[in-house]
């Protein structure tokens, strides 16, 4: 299985960069289960967001996504910028494992499974997900 293969795994998760206060206690309970966060924009503060640094950072979070096993994409929020979709795709064609988490709110979101209605869900799933899993 998938699991057997990765684990413990390096997950990244993508979410819309407002959302970090919520985000950051589901790596911490992700990498309490042994697995490794790859998001680094959840632990470094990018108190400079202005545009000219956005490049140095999609580079930064690219390499982050090709380093890992598991992209766990975050719809719980509404984003205007659309980077946590970006993310999903390239998770998506560069043939990652995903998973979603919140809403579904565009036709690419269908394309991931498993799909979960809450983090609490998802992070049980992911707990299960053990070097003893088997199938």
């Amino acid at each position: 299985s998938f699991a057997e293969r990765h684990y413990p795994m390096k997950v990244y998760i993508a979410s819309y960069f407002n959302t970090r206060d919520r985000i950051v206690p589901m790596a911490h309970a992700i990498r309490d289960q042994g697995h490794t966060i790859t998001a680094s924009w959840l632990e470094t503060a990018n108190d400079d967001n202005s545009r000219p640094r956005w490049r140095e950072y999609a580079l930064r979070d690219m390499d982050e996504i090709l380093a890992s096993d598991l992209l766990i994409v975050d719809t719980f929020d509404v984003t205007p910028r659309g980077g946590r979709e970006v993310e999903l795709g390239l998770a998506i064609a560069w043939g990652l494992y995903v998973w979603g988490v919140g809403p579904k709110r565009n036709v690419f979101h269908e394309l991931v499974d498993p799909w979960f209605e809450t983090w609490e869900e998802a992070l049980t799933d992911l707990g299960n997900m053990d070097e003893n899993t088997t199938g």
